[in-house]
């Protein structure tokens, strides 16, 4: 993909919304190819937006799932980013290895 394509709006123009529910997407598989071609930048632009949009949407009443693994630490990151004190929220199911409970544990809530 090179800077400045358009496959940002032709994603846009496909996606379908959830009736009742106006933040909810559904997106196609090829809009999904699409933003898999994304460079980083415009990924973490794109998923900044989503959770303004998430975070607004729900009025501020929102938390993190937080099981201590890469995506949800990277989640963790940039929601915390925009919204300092939104919660993140552990399971611990008595599962998991005792290093990712440590990591959640030194994790700020």
């Amino acid at each position: 993909m090179k800077e400045g394509d358009n496959s940002l709006n032709n994603v846009t123009h496909s996606i379908n919304k959830v009736p009742g529910d106006p933040a909810m997407r559904v997106y196609t598989h090829e809009d999904l190819k699409i933003m898999q071609a994304w460079p980083l930048e415009r990924k973490i632009q794109v998923t900044q937006t989503r959770i303004l949009e998430w975070y607004y949407h729900y009025g501020g009443n929102v938390a993190v799932s937080f099981s201590g693994g890469k995506d949800s630490s990277v989640a963790l990151d940039l929601v915390r980013r925009a919204f300092p004190d939104v919660p993140a929220v552990f399971v611990d199911t008595g599962l998991e290895y005792p290093e990712i409970r440590d990591f959640v544990k030194a994790t700020p809530n």
